[in-house]
């Protein structure tokens, strides 16, 4: 199936209550970025492809508000101190610090903290998906 460009505005438009012409615009915009073959419609391809890319923004637009929370001074990067504080207490700091500051300078700058967040992400999913795998085998 295909959705024509400008009904998929229309009904954005349509639930998103009193938009003005600046943003109606942006949005026509933002859509036909969506149609990357140019047909003036959205195939089941875009749409799937346009929906995992916001979806990826949004997990990595999660991880960087998480990692702002602890960089509490805006340096770039998160302190010992800045975790003690963040997490109430000096329990688990060092092991914390040892596991994320991959590069050993004494902080954990956004790509280690990135990296640890994704592993652990992809953790939490593995084991998900293996309880699963016992649960349905029983």
């Amino acid at each position: 199936g295909f959705l024509p460009v400008d009904q998929v505005v229309q009904v954005i438009v349509d639930n998103s209550g009193s938009v003005d012409e600046t943003y109606k615009r942006q949005l026509e915009d933002s859509v036909r970025e969506i149609d990357t073959d140019r047909s003036g419609s959205l195939d089941i391809e875009e749409f799937i492809a346009a929906a995992m890319q916001q979806a990826t923004y949004l997990k990595e637009s999660h991880i960087n508000a998480a990692f702002q929370k602890f960089d509490t001074d805006g340096s770039g990067s998160i302190s010992r101190e800045e975790l003690i504080a963040a997490l109430g207490s000096t329990a688990d700091v060092d092991d914390i610090m040892r596991h994320a500051d991959l590069n050993k300078d004494g902080v954990i700058d956004y790509p280690e903290f990135e990296a640890v967040m994704r592993e652990k992400s992809f953790e939490v999913r593995k084991s998900l998906s293996r309880a699963r795998s016992r649960h349905v085998s029983k």
